[in-house]
């Protein structure tokens, strides 16, 4: 759901006893605005959204925006529940030991 999730919809979902889940590795983390980065989709002919899609996934995951996320939705008193593949884990949180 990483096209989904977004601080908003988290927080949303968390004031109506939902859970939704920040993928750290998502768009969410590699713009400051996301809405920039995915607005050309809904007018992408099909046969251009695959590279449009590894377009927007190239862009390098800003680190500072993983904390910026995450504190955003804890700061509206939401649940917050993020999410990494597994071989990410240490390079996202690297004092989690």
């Amino acid at each position: 759901m990483d096209g989904v999730t977004d601080v908003n919809f988290a927080i949303l979902m968390s004031k109506l006893g939902g859970l939704a889940v920040l993928h750290l590795e998502g768009v969410q983390t590699r713009y400051d605005n996301r809405r920039k980065s995915s607005v050309k989709l809904p007018n992408t002919p099909n046969e251009k959204v695959t590279a449009l899609m590894q377009k927007i996934y190239s862009a390098p995951i800003k680190e500072n925006l993983i904390g910026e996320r995450i504190r955003a939705i804890k700061k509206a008193g939401a649940v917050c529940a993020a999410d990494s593949y597994a071989d990410q884990y240490e390079k996202i949180f690297p004092n989690d030991r």
